[in-house]
C-alpha cells in the first residue's frame, strides 16, 4: 500500500508538472472559457516545441480519482504518517492552484470533468451563501483604509464570497502604545486583530490619575503623559492707599458723582499717596519670585494733564497665607507737586507664561499659563504746583464799548476821547485750577497807582468735574476775575499801561497781565503792487497768474476791519501780518479784475482803496487749421490744397490777426497768402498751395493782447496738419530702351534682351512701378532690377535671358496719385537654343552602291518649313536638285530626299550641307559627304585642282589632285598627261604618288597626286586616270565628268613704248606716245595712269581692234608727271612700267634752270628694270611686230614735237 502511495503521488507530481509547465510557457495559448452556458467543441493548448492534448486532464482526472481512492483506503486504514499527509496537502494545494488558473471545467464546483474537453452546462449558482463553518473564515486589509474584508466559503454551492466588510482591531493580546497628540487626546498604535497589520488611532484621554493629593489629574494610559489641571483659575486682586512712608492716611475729602444711574466715589487727597494692590492665584503657587517680579505685570492707570497713562507697580513683598496660597504686594508713590490733579482710574493685574510640557518620544509641547483682573478705586490726588496753576487762567470776555483790543499787543485803541465814548474797559479772567485764588489788583504802570476796586475774589470757587470719554475724571476749581480799567481823559494821544495780578491762597507767585490804552487822530494810507512772471502789455494785461500785494501804511492798523477785495476773485483779505502790513492775494481767474477795499488804524481812521481795472489772461489764442484734399501715402496731393486758418481768443485787435505770421517752410513752391476776417474775437483767412513743392505748416507766431502765443494747431484741427505734405500735379513720364532691336523675322531674337526703363519723376516710388505680361499666354515677366536714382531720374533693368515669349505692360503712379501713360510693349521671343539637326539614311564618308535616301530631322520651338536650307551638289555634277518631302509645320518637321535614279551619270561624290536657321537667327550647320558608286569608281578633283580647271589658264605650275572612289577594290590604275599631242604615262612613285584610305563604311579611296613638275612648259594640258575594279568595271575621270584639262601661261604680256623715256623733256604745248601690247594668248586689259590717277582703260577686244596699239597724248604741266602703265594677259599675268620726271612744258628749259621741281620717283621705279625682266622671246616677237606696223604705216609710230 505505502508502495502504491508513492507511486500516485509521483504520477500526481509528474502531471502537475506537465501543466505547470504549459502555464508558465511563454508562447502558449490558452481556450477560450465557457460564457453563457455554451461549451466549445474543443480546447486547444499550444506550445512552441510540443502539443498536449486537452484529453491530459482526463488522465490527470482519473489519477486524482485513483489517488483519492488510495488516500480513502490509507485514510480507513490509517497508514500514513505525517510527513507523508504534508507532502499530500501541498499537492492538493498545488492542483487546485492549477485548476483555478486552468479551468477545471467545472465552475459550479459540481459538476465533475467530462474526458475529451466537452464540459456540460453549469449549475445556477445558489441565491444566497449559507457560510461554511467548519471552514472558517479568513480576513484580507482593504487597501488605505483601517478595514478588512471578511471572506467564506458557501457551504452550499462551495464558492468563496464576501461575507462581510468590518473595521480594524487592535489585538489586545499584543503590544500597544500611547502617545500624547493634544492636552486632551493621544494616539493608540498595535496590531489589527484579525489582518495582523500595523494600525493607530486617536481618542480621548482618561483623567483619572490623582498626582500627589494635587489639583492635577494624570492620564490611565501608560505613555500618556497629559495633565489636567483642576487648580481654581481665579485670580483676586485687592487696591489700597497708605502715606508715602506707609503709615494710614485719609482722603481730604470725598466727591461723589452721580449721572443717571452711573455712580462713582473719589478719594481726594491734597499730599501725594503710596497705591498698594495684593495679588493671589493658584496658578501662581508653584511660581518663585523672580516670576511674581518679572512675569506678573501690575499697571496702575491715571489720568494726568490731559493725557492717559500706565504706571508699573513693584513687587515689594511675596508671602503664603493661611490657606497655602501665595500673595504678591505691589506698591506705587506719586510724585511731588503736580502741575494738575492726577485721577488713579485703575489698577490691573496680568499674567501670560508658558512652559513646557513632556509629550513622550522626545517630544515636548509649550503651554500657556495666564490671568487677568481690573481694580476701580477712584483716587484723585491734588498735590499742586500753584505757579503753574494760576497760569491756566485765560481771557474769556472783554467788555469794552467801541475800544478795539489787540490780543497780540494786549492793547486798547481809540480816536479821541470825549463824552460820547466809553469810559472803561472791562477784562474777564477765568479758568478751572486745580486751588483758590485771591489778593487781585490793577495797577497803573507808570505811577503805579492802584485803579478800580470792583474786582471779584474766587475765594469759595465752585468745584468741577470734569470726564473724560473713558468714564474717567477729576476735580478742579472754577475761577473767575473780572478786572475795570478806567479810561483815561486826561491826554488825546499817547498809549498808557495797566498790570493785573493775583496769588493762590498760600502760594508766593502771582499772576501778573498788562492792558494798554492809545488815542489816534490820523488816517492810514497804503501802497499797492501786481506783481506776476508776465510782463503788463497793453497798460492792463498780464499773461499769467498776479498777485496783488498791498502793504498799509500805519503804525496801528486795525486788522480786524483792514482789507481788500479782488473782483471776480477772491473775497475780502483781512491784513494778519504785523510786521509788514502787507496783505497779498493771487488772482489767476482770468477776467477783469478791480481791487477794492479800506485801511482802518485802532482808533478807526480808514483809508477806501480804489484801482484801476486789470486783466488776466493765460489762455493762449487758438488757431484751428483745416487742410482740405485727399492724401496719397499720407503726405502727396495731386490737386490745390487749401489750408483755413481760424483764430480764436478773448482779447484781440485786429491787427493781431495777421496770417503771415503762420510760419510755412518751403523746399520748392510759394503758398499763396488770403487776409484773415472776422471780430474781435474769431478771424478766419485762408493760405493756398497750388504750386508743386513740399510744404510744411511749422508753428505760428501770433499772440493776443496779454502776449500770449498762440495755441498752435489748437485741439480740433486736421489731423497731422503741422506734417510735411507735398502737392504734385505733374504726371510722371518714363521710356523703355532695348538693348538689342536686331530681330529675326520680326519678332525673334536670338540672343537676350534687356529692357531699360528710364522714369522721370520727382515723387517716386518703385513699389508703384507694375510690369505686367500682357496676356495669358506670355511668359511671366522678369523681376526688375535694383533701381539707380539720381534726382528724379530712376532707372530699372529687366533681362529677357530665358527662352520665352513676351510682352509685358509697364504702369506707374508717382506718390501723389498722378499716373503715367501705360506702355504696352511688342511681343517678342526670346531664342538662346540652338535648333536640333539630325542626318540619318546615309553616312558621312561613306560610298554607296544601292538606295541612298537621306532623312533630315528638324527641330526647334521656332522654325518653319522654310528653316531649313538643303543644298546636295555632286563633286561632278554640281548642285543637284532632288526630290525632298516635308512633314511637318513646326517644331518637328522632317525632310526625305529621293533616291537619286540609278543612272550612271548620278554616280558622284555627293556633298550633303543642311543648314537650319530657327526664326531667332540660331544657326546649326552639317555636312557629310557620300559617294554613290552604282556603276564603278566615281572622280573627284581637289579643291585647288577644280579651281584650276574651272579657271583653265594657269600661270605658275601646281599639283595635280584626282580622288578615285569605288565600293570595290582596284585591280589595275593607269596615269597619263598630254600636252600638246603628245601623251606620257606617268610613273607612280615618280612622278605621281597615291595613297589609299578605306573605311567601315564601304569607302575605298585612292588619291592621285600629280607633281608640278609634270606641267613646266606652257601649254594645254589634259590628265587622265583609267582604273578596273574587282566587278570589272573599266572607268576613266574623262568619262566620270572629271576631266583635267589646262592652259599653263606663266609668260606676260609684251608692253613696247614709243615716244616716251625715263626722265624725258618735252618743250611743247602737249607731247603724244604709243603703246603696244601683245601676248601669245591675249592681252585682256590695259590701264594707263598719270600721276596716280588712271587717264585710260582698254579691254583686250578694244586693243585686239588696233593691232594692240594706242596713242596717248601728255597736257603740258609746269612741273614732273609720272606716267605708269599696267597690261594682264587671260592668265592672269601682269607687266608694270613707270616713266618717271616727265617734264612737257614749253618753258621746259626754264622750269629745270629755276629748280624746284617734284621728282616723281617710288622706290623701283625704273623702266629700264622693267623692261629687262621682260621674256627675251616676247621682245623679239613684239620688235617684230612693231617693224611690221612700222612698214605698214609708212612711217615712224612715236614722233617727238620740238619747238
Amino acid at each position: 500500500m505505502k508502495k502504491l502511495r508513492k507511486i500516485v503521488t509521483l504520477r500526481r507530481v509528474v502531471a502537475l508538472a506537465m501543466l505547470c509547465t504549459l502555464l508558465l510557457s511563454s508562447t502558449a495559448v490558452y481556450a477560450d472559457t465557457v460564457e453563457d452556458g455554451n461549451v466549445p467543441s474543443k480546447e486547444v493548448v499550444e506550445e512552441t516545441t510540443e502539443t498536449v492534448e486537452t484529453s491530459s486532464s482526463d488522465k490527470i482526472e482519473e489519477t486524482e480519482n485513483k489517488e483519492n481512492a488510495e488516500v480513502s483506503e490509507e485514510t480507513e486504514a490509517q497508514e500514513g504518517k505525517e510527513t507523508q499527509e504534508e507532502k499530500e496537502t501541498l499537492l492538493d494545494v498545488l492542483e487546485s492552484k492549477v485548476k483555478a488558473i486552468l479551468g477545471d471545467g467545472n465552475p459550479g464546483g459540481n459538476n465533475p470533468p467530462v474526458p475529451g474537453g466537452q464540459q456540460p452546462a453549469p449549475q445556477p449558482a445558489c441565491e444566497e451563501h449559507v457560510l461554511d463553518e467548519t471552514k472558517g473564515v479568513t480576513y484580507e486589509p482593504v487597501e488605505g483604509e483601517q478595514k478588512d474584508e471578511e471572506w467564506g466559503i458557501c457551504s452550499v454551492c462551495g464558492e468563496k464570497y464576501l461575507v462581510d466588510t468590518i473595521n480594524c482591531q487592535i489585538d489586545t493580546a499584543e503590544s500597544i502604545e500611547y502617545e500624547s497628540t493634544d492636552d486632551d487626546h493621544h494616539m493608540v498604535s498595535g496590531k489589527c486583530l484579525h489582518c495582523k497589520r500595523d494600525m493607530k488611532y486617536e481618542e480621548n484621554c482618561d483623567f483619572s490619575l490623582q498626582i500627589d493629593g494635587t489639583k492635577k489629574w494624570r492620564c490611565s494610559k501608560e505613555g500618556c503623559v497629559n495633565v489636567d489641571d483642576r487648580s481654581n483659575q481665579e485670580v483676586v486682586l485687592g487696591v489700597s492707599y497708605e502715606a508715602e512712608d506707609g503709615t494710614p492716611i485719609e482722603p481730604s475729602t470725598i466727591h461723589k458723582y452721580v449721572d443717571g444711574d452711573n455712580s462713582k466715589e473719589y478719594k481726594v487727597f491734597d499730599k501725594k499717596i503710596k497705591v498698594v494692590a495684593t495679588v493671589s492665584s493658584e496658578l501662581l503657587n508653584d511660581e518663585d519670585e523672580d516670576v511674581w517680579a518679572n512675569k506678573v505685570y501690575v499697571n496702575a492707570h491715571y489720568y494726568y494733564n490731559g493725557k492717559y497713562d500706565d504706571m508699573p507697580m513693584n513687587l515689594i513683598n511675596l508671602e503664603t497665607d493661611a490657606n497655602g496660597n501665595k500673595v504678591g504686594t505691589y506698591a506705587w508713590t506719586t510724585p511731588e507737586e503736580l502741575d494738575a490733579p492726577i485721577t488713579i482710574s485703575k489698577v490691573n493685574v496680568n499674567f501670560n507664561m508658558g512652559y513646557k510640557k513632556w509629550l513622550g518620544h522626545g517630544r515636548t509641547k509649550i503651554r500657556r499659563k495666564k490671568g487677568d483682573k481690573d481694580v476701580y478705586p477712584y483716587y484723585i490726588v491734588r498735590n499742586v504746583n500753584p505757579t503753574e496753576h494760576i497760569n491756566l487762567l485765560e481771557t474769556t470776555r472783554i467788555y469794552a464799548g467801541d475800544w478795539e483790543y489787540d490780543g497780540e499787543d494786549n492793547k486798547w485803541y481809540s480816536s479821541i476821547l470825549n463824552e460820547n465814548r466809553p469810559k472803561d474797559i472791562t477784562v474777564v479772567y477765568e479758568g478751572l485750577l486745580g486751588g483758590v485764588l485771591d489778593n487781585a489788583a490793577l495797577t497803573e504802570q507808570l505811577s503805579n497807582e492802584a485803579k478800580g476796586s470792583s474786582i471779584k475774589q474766587a475765594v469759595d470757587p465752585d468745584i468741577q468735574y470734569v470726564w473724560t470719554d473713558n468714564g474717567e475724571g477729576f476735580i478742579g476749581y472754577q475761577t473767575k476775575l473780572a478786572f475795570n480799567v478806567p479810561a483815561d481823559t486826561r491826554v488825546k494821544d499817547g498809549e498808557h499801561v495797566y498790570k493785573l495780578s493775583g496769588s493762590m491762597l498760600g502760594a508766593r507767585p502771582e499772576k501778573e497781565d498788562t492792558v494798554s490804552t492809545f488815542v489816534d487822530n490820523t488816517v492810514p494810507d497804503y501802497r499797492i503792487k501786481y506783481i506776476s512772471t508776465a510782463d503788463k502789455k497793453n497798460e492792463k494785461y498780464y499773461a499769467a497768474d498776479v498777485t496783488v500785494e498791498v502793504e498799509a501804511v500805519d503804525e496801528f492798523i486795525n486788522y480786524n476791519k483792514s482789507f481788500f477785495n479782488v473782483t471776480n476773485q477772491t473775497d475780502s483779505i483781512y491784513f494778519d501780518d504785523e510786521e509788514t502790513n502787507i496783505a497779498s492775494a493771487l488772482v489767476n481767474a482770468e477776467t477783469v479784475h478791480v481791487v477794492e477795499g479800506q485801511i482802518v488804524d485802532l482808533a478807526g481812521n480808514t483809508k477806501k482803496i480804489e484801482e484801476d481795472e486789470f486783466i488776466v489772461d493765460k489762455t493762449a489764442p487758438k488757431v484751428y487749421v483745416t487742410l482740405d484734399g485727399e492724401a496719397h501715402h499720407e503726405k502727396y496731393f495731386n490737386a490745390d490744397r487749401t489750408a483755413t486758418i481760424k483764430l480764436e481768443d478773448e482779447n484781440l485787435a485786429p491787427e493781431d490777426a495777421d496770417i503771415h505770421k503762420v510760419d510755412i517752410s518751403s523746399k520748392v513752391g510759394t503758398p499763396k497768402y488770403n487776409a484773415m476776417t472776422g471780430s474781435e474775437k474769431s478771424y478766419t483767412g485762408t493760405i493756398v498751395f497750388n504750386e508743386d513743392g513740399v510744404y510744411q505748416i511749422r508753428g505760428c507766431s501770433i499772440t493776443d493782447r496779454a502776449g500770449n502765443t498762440c495755441e498752435f494747431p489748437a485741439e480740433g484741427s486736421s489731423d497731422k496738419c503741422t506734417s510735411e505734405f507735398v502737392i504734385d500735379k505733374t504726371v510722371p513720364t518714363f521710356t523703355v530702351e532695348f538693348d538689342n532691336n536686331s530681330a529675326q523675322n520680326d519678332m525673334y531674337y536670338k540672343a537676350g534682351r534687356t529692357a531699360t526703363i528710364f522714369f522721370k519723376e520727382v515723387n517716386f516710388d518703385k513699389d508703384l512701378v507694375t510690369v505686367t505680361k500682357n496676356s495669358g499666354e506670355k511668359n511671366a515677366v522678369p523681376a526688375l532690377s535694383a533701381y539707380s536714382n539720381s534726382d528724379n531720374k530712376h532707372v530699372t533693368k529687366i533681362s529677357f535671358n530665358q527662352d520665352g515669349r513676351y510682352g509685358f505692360i509697364v504702369d506707374c503712379e508717382d506718390l501723389a496719385g498722378n499716373k503715367a501713360k501705360q506702355y504696352v510693349s511688342d511681343d517678342f521671343v526670346i531664342d538662346l537654343t540652338m535648333p536640333e539637326l539630325e542626318i540619318t539614311g546615309v553616312q558621312d564618308m561613306s560610298a554607296n552602291n544601292g538606295v541612298v535616301v537621306p532623312v533630315i530631322k528638324s527641330k526647334d520651338t521656332n522654325i518653319t518649313q522654310a528653316s531649313t536650307e538643303i543644298n546636295l551638289s555632286g563633286s561632278n555634277n554640281g548642285k543637284v536638285n532632288p526630290s525632298i518631302r516635308a512633314e511637318g509645320q513646326s517644331e518637328n518637321i522632317t525632310y526625305t530626299i529621293a533616291d537619286l535614279a540609278h543612272d550612271k551619270s548620278n554616280d558622284d561624290l555627293y556633298t550633303l550641307n543642311v543648314k537650319l536657321t530657327d526664326l531667332a537667327g540660331n544657326v546649326v550647320e552639317k555636312t557629310l559627304k557620300y559617294s554613290i558608286n552604282r556603276f564603278g569608281s566615281i572622280f573627284v578633283l581637289s579643291d585647288a585642282t577644280k579651281a584650276m580647271v574651272d579657271n583653265y589658264y594657269v600661270t605658275s605650275p601646281q599639283d595635280v589632285v584626282i580622288t578615285e572612289i569605288n565600293v570595290d577594290a582596284l585591280t589595275y590604275k593607269e596615269v597619263s598627261v598630254a600636252n600638246e599631242g603628245n601623251v606620257k604615262e606617268l610613273s607612280e612613285g615618280r612622278t605621281f604618288k597615291t595613297s589609299d584610305y578605306t573605311n567601315e563604311k564601304g569607302w575605298h579611296s585612292i588619291s592621285y597626286t600629280l607633281d608640278a613638275a609634270n606641267f613646266k612648259k606652257d601649254g594645254v594640258y589634259t590628265v587622265t586616270v583609267y582604273s578596273e575594279d574587282r566587278a570589272s568595271n573599266k572607268q576613266s575621270n574623262q568619262t566620270k565628268d572629271a576631266e583635267v584639262e589646262f592652259l599653263m601661261d606663266a609668260t606676260a604680256p609684251s608692253v613696247v613704248v614709243s615716244g616716251l623715256e625715263n626722265e624725258g623733256v618735252y618743250e611743247e604745248a602737249s607731247h603724244d606716245f604709243s603703246i603696244n601690247a601683245v601676248d601669245t594668248i591675249g592681252v585682256s586689259k590695259m590701264s594707263v595712269i598719270l600721276d596716280g590717277e588712271k587717264v585710260a582703260d582698254y579691254t583686250g577686244d578694244q586693243l585686239l581692234k588696233n593691232g594692240g596699239t594706242e596713242v596717248i597724248t601728255l597736257s603740258s604741266k609746269d612741273d614732273y608727271q609720272k606716267v605708269e602703265i599696267i597690261c594682264s594677259d587671260v592668265a592672269g599675268n601682269e607687266t608694270k612700267l613707270a616713266y618717271n620726271n616727265i617734264l612737257v612744258s614749253e618753258k621746259a628749259e626754264e622750269l629745270i634752270i629755276e629748280g624746284g621741281l617734284t621728282p616723281t620717283y617710288s622706290a623701283g621705279d625704273k623702266v629700264e628694270d622693267v623692261i629687262a625682266g621682260a621674256p627675251i622671246n616676247k621682245i623679239i616677237i613684239v620688235l617684230a611686230v612693231i617693224a611690221a606696223l612700222a612698214l605698214v604705216a609708212g612711217g615712224i609710230v612715236v614722233v617727238k614735237k620740238t619747238k
